[in-house]
């Protein structure tokens, strides 16, 4: 499969919950700042990898190449990158520009972190691109291996569960 985060959009609608409502600029950028409690730490043995997830967090579909996890109104796909995905920083960032996920719309975050990246950018879904999304995509490189974690959710508190979460992969 060319792009492997096709698999991870695909969820992330299937996850999103129906009546969005469009954001201000002030409700996404405060989404990156504030935190939403984290109840436990989860090993995910298939992928060598342990999570931090709220409470209450159901794991779906895990294997050796990923899993879901699902969690108040949102959740997040974590998988493991193989083949042509991006491989670096500004290779996420222009996939991301082009529309490759989801018709881009604004840059909220844009980080590049000592392990990978963290992305988080407005999106217009829907038949008549009438649902506004954040989209979080985080990529963390553990002994060599990359792993993509995020969501497309369409609140502020949703965004910043999505982004704990996926900081929280760390090597089992």
């Amino acid at each position: 499969m060319k792009y492997m985060s096709s698999c991870l959009i695909a969820l992330a609608l299937s996850l999103v919950a129906t009546g969005c409502k469009k954001k201000t600029a002030s409700s996404q950028s405060s989404a990156s700042t504030s935190t939403k409690p984290v109840g436990e730490t989860k090993n995910l043995p298939k992928l060598g990898i342990k999570i931090q997830v709220p409470s209450g967090a159901t794991f779906l579909n895990e294997s050796d190449h990923g899993v879901d996890v699902n969690f108040d109104e949102a959740g997040v796909q974590i998988m493991k990158v193989e083949g042509t995905e991006p491989v670096t920083f500004g290779d996420a960032v222009a996939r991301a520009e082009r529309g490759e996920l989801c018709p881009f719309g604004s840059w909220i975050k844009k980080d590049q972190t000592p392990t990978g990246w963290h992305l988080e950018w407005t999106c217009k879904v829907g038949p008549t691109a009438s649902k506004t999304l954040t989209n979080v995509e985080v990529r963390t490189i553990i002994d060599g291996k990359h792993f993509d974690c995020g969501n497309q959710v369409s609140s502020a508190a949703d965004v910043a569960a999505v982004a704990q979460t996926c900081a929280s992969v760390k090597k089992l």
